[in-house]
C-alpha cells in the first residue's frame, strides 16, 4: 500500500511513522513537507491513501484537496484530511465538513493533543482504508 503523508511538523511525522511500524503493515510511506511537494509527488505515482494536513505551507490542504479531486486520476485515492486545535470547533471547520459531504473517498480527522487518541485515530484510518482496498 502506498501512503503519502503531507505534514510539515517533524514530530508529527515521527509519531506517524512509529504507528505505521507498530501496525506491521506493508506500507510504502512518503512524506511531503508542503502542499506543492505533495502535488509534485502525485505526478510521479498514485498512492492508495493520502493523509493531508490542512495547515501546511506553500499550498494549504484545502487547495491541495481541491486540485486532487479535480483530477479523475486520483478518484480512487482515499484522502484523510486532518487539522489541529486552531481549526477545531470553528465556523471554518463546520463549513469544511459541509463542503466534504459532496465528495467520496474523503474523511476528516481531528488532530488530538492526546498521543493515545491520535494513535487510535491513525490506526482506524489505515484499517478503514485497507478494508476498502481489498
Amino acid at each position: 500500500m502506498i501512503v503519502f503523508y503531507a505534514e510539515d511538523d517533524d514530530d508529527d511525522v515521527t509519531f506517524f511513522e512509529i504507528i505505521v511500524r507498530e501496525l506491521n503493515l506493508d506500507i510504502d510511506l512518503t512524506r511531503a513537507k508542503d502542499g506543492e511537494e505533495l502535488l509534485n509527488l502525485l505526478k510521479t505515482k498514485v498512492p492508495d491513501i493520502i493523509f493531508l494536513d490542512i495547515n501546511i505551507p506553500k499550498k494549504n490542504g484545502f487547495k491541495c484537496f481541491v486540485e486532487i479531486r479535480k483530477n479523475p486520476r486520483y478518484n480512487n485515492v482515499k484522502l484523510f484530511l486532518y487539522s489541529g486545535s486552531f481549526f477545531i470547533g470553528s465556523v471554518f471547520e463546520k463549513r469544511f465538513l459541509d463542503f466534504l459531504k459532496d465528495y467520496e473517498n474523503v474523511s476528516y480527522v481531528r488532530k488530538s493533543n492526546s498521543i493515545h487518541e491520535m494513535k487510535k485515530e491513525i490506526k482506524n484510518c489505515l484499517i478503514l482504508a485497507l478494508q476498502k482496498l481489498v
